[in-house]
């Protein structure tokens, strides 16, 4: 009787220890997963900071251009659709027509701006973008990455000055 104990005893201490040794693989499993999917956002952030420092380069070479976030678009036609815009450089709001096309809420665009009367709500200051006016999209994340990128390369930048 006392051999059988002593065999149960054995048994479960040792898969204790089995059970120790799969929690601590697994854990250490789980954070070099934990990494590569880090690496992977900071590869997309370095990603779109790059389009996003793109689209400044593009900006500063030709001053005619800006960048506008659609926002709701509130009636859809034949000829296109119209929604406002936000101006990326001064934050304000404008009524827009795209001729011929539609861009989803959220959409980033380097545009060549038109803006005349728009006889619907007779404002002297809608937006009217053809499709040959739409330059390029660009991500709508890239704006938030190109600062996420530049906020890791300031603090690796102080923590070198300390090091």
């Amino acid at each position: 009787m006392d051999s059988l104990l002593v065999a149960i005893v054995l048994f479960a201490l040792l898969a204790g220890i089995g059970c120790l040794f799969a929690l601590i693989t697994m854990r250490i499993g789980d954070r070099s997963l934990g990494s590569a999917r880090v690496d992977r956002q900071r590869a997309l952030e370095e990603t779109l900071a790059a389009e996003w420092l793109r689209v400044g380069h593009l900006i500063r070479s030709r001053p005619e251009l800006a960048v506008i976030e659609v926002g709701r678009t509130y009636q859809r036609a034949r000829r296109g659709s119209k929604a406002f815009v936000r101006w990326m450089d001064s934050g304000s709001q404008q009524d827009t027509w795209f001729w011929h096309d539609s861009w989803p809420e959220g959409a980033l665009l380097v545009v060549s701006p038109s803006v005349g009367w728009g006889p619907h709500n007779r404002n002297p200051e809608v937006l009217y973008l053809e499709k040959e006016r739409v330059i390029r999209s660009v991500d709508r994340r890239a704006p938030a990455a190109a600062a996420a990128v530049e906020r890791r390369r300031r603090e690796q930048h102080r923590a070198g000055e300390a090091a």
